[in-house]
């Protein structure tokens, strides 16, 4: 096992989440250039709340997200951000869909 640790003042920690978000009734909704712009925006995010993004990798009905963060991180606040924005970009995918 690779020893990939993150370490902060007092601590030293290797805590990793594997955050799934499915679509609504799993419509299909994600294509290949969406998902390569939601990799690009978690990547950027990431760095934002201070944690490393190991793996993204999505299908066209539901994306996965594995992080790894430090013990002090409100995960709760990080999986709403990552919720909402995922949301506002299917909806705005969704509208222009429907404009063409």
């Amino acid at each position: 096992m690779k020893d990939d640790f993150v370490s902060s003042a007092r601590s030293v920690s290797d805590i990793k989440a594997h955050l799934v978000l499915c679509t609504k009734y799993r419509r299909k909704e994600f294509n290949t250039e969406m998902l390569a712009r939601l990799k690009e925006i978690f990547a950027d995010l990431s760095e934002k709340w201070s944690c490393k993004l190991i793996e993204f990798n999505g299908e066209e009905d539901h994306i996965h997200l594995l992080f790894q963060y430090y013990p002090q991180m409100d995960l709760s606040n990080l999986f709403t951000t990552i919720a909402n924005l995922v949301g506002f970009l299917v909806n705005v995918q969704r509208a222009i869909g429907r404009k063409t």
